[in-house]
């Protein structure tokens, strides 16, 4: 597979502008030859199929298998990095209550301070 790059054109010459004016013109003949516009518009889409892949994604759907594993991998690590990401998250975020309370703002310091004594009564009581 050869690597293309997409040449940055100007946005008028993109190929939905192109199929547009291609629907307006009457078709050519068939044995007539592509032009250099025709073979520009075939090889941008050429390299966006290449680039999408588009090849490894219908043999993994030849593999129902594989697929499902690959599924079952994904969704593990996406849960255990959800669980480590919340821990670190509520960790934060109780240190930071915790130093609120300590500044004691009147009215927010006695609202945390009940949370944080839930909290504490709630680890007292789990093992």
């Amino acid at each position: 597979m050869a690597k293309y790059r997409i040449k940055k054109t100007d946005p008028d010459q993109s190929i939905c502008v192109y199929l547009k004016e291609a629907e307006k013109k009457p078709a050519p003949p068939e044995d007539a030859p592509l032009n250099k516009r025709d073979l520009w518009a075939m090889e941008r889409i050429a390299i966006f199929l290449e680039r999408s892949k588009l090849n490894s994604y219908v043999e993994m759907m030849g593999k129902p298998l594989r697929w499902m594993l690959l599924n079952l991998w994904g969704g593990i690590g996406r849960g255990i990095g959800m669980a480590i990401g919340f821990t670190i998250l509520g960790a934060v975020v109780f240190i930071f209550l915790q130093k609120i309370v300590m500044l004691n703002l009147p009215v927010i310091s006695n609202f945390f301070a009940e949370i944080l004594d839930m909290v504490q009564s709630y680890r007292s009581v789990s093992p």
